[in-house]
């Protein structure tokens, strides 16, 4: 089983051709699911379209950095499941920084180990 990752969804650190880019939470702007919730928080979801925060270079030279540090949350575990016709990302995914294509898997914690999807009361139907 997956889990959907959340705002403190880390990815992992990428070097770029004159910048170290840390690891980072993911953060940013995530789309809030109107009708997933976890009690009674709208689900964030990161999918292609959403736009976690900007990681900032840590130049290591003169040159600049290449990339503004602006990432994009690749879903590729989960390719069945839409919420609100989006494919979430999962734990397995990776983030990549726009103009440095080494992913960044995404690492722990988890959004929740137990999402219930059209439930009455509290109760899986």
């Amino acid at each position: 089983m997956a889990f959907l990752i959340s705002k403190q969804t880390s990815d992992t650190p990428s070097v770029g051709p004159f910048c170290d880019y840390p690891a980072q939470p993911l953060e940013g702007s995530p789309f809030p699911s109107p009708n997933v919730r976890v009690g009674q928080i709208p689900v964030p979801i990161y999918d292609a379209a959403s736009l976690p925060s900007i990681v900032n270079g840590i130049r290591r030279g003169i040159p600049q950095c290449l990339s503004t540090g602006d990432r994009v949350v690749t879903p590729t575990v989960n390719t069945t499941v839409f919420i609100n016709g989006r494919l979430p990302a999962v734990q397995g995914d990776s983030a990549t920084i726009v103009g440095i294509s080494t992913p960044r898997p995404l690492t722990a914690p988890w959004l929740s180990s137990t999402i219930h999807i059209g439930t009455s009361g509290g109760q899986n139907i």
